[in-house]
């Protein structure tokens, strides 16, 4: 998964990939993956433009909720002719607005206290 390798650059840990454990394939998990240190980190992905509007499951929002550490990752730009951005949004349930329907839809992304990563075709991330 792209979003999944942006990730570990961004952490700086894409020469110990099994330090970023996926769990996509673990049902009921909550999250697409966790770190050395019992981080999770759920990965919404686009490959248009970044969205302002997520939506994340009941398993998600458990994890979110859990007491550990939970961060989303929301990486835009994934088209072929694009270059992508990965935003890395700590404790999301406190930092955006959250609009109740069967999910919960959190929304404000853009506005949130975020690290954002941009990445060119030609060199390794930059922050911003």
């Amino acid at each position: 998964m792209v979003a999944l390798d942006l990730l570990r650059k961004v952490l700086g840990t894409e020469q110990e990939p099994e330090w970023l454990r996926d769990l996509r394939h673990r049902h009921g998990v909550g999250a697409n993956a966790v770190d050395g240190l019992d981080r999770f980190y759920e990965l919404k992905t686009t490959y248009g433009p970044e969205q302002d509007t997520v939506t994340l499951t009941a398993k998600e929002c458990e994890r979110a909720t859990s007491g550990a550490e939970f961060f989303l990752v929301v990486v835009s730009g994934l088209a072929a002719d694009s270059d992508p951005v990965l935003r890395l949004v700590p404790d999301p349930l406190h930092q955006l607005r959250i609009r109740p329907n069967r999910n919960v839809v959190l929304t404000g992304i853009k506005q949130s206290g975020s690290v954002i990563v941009e990445f060119g075709a030609s060199e390794g991330p930059e922050l911003s």
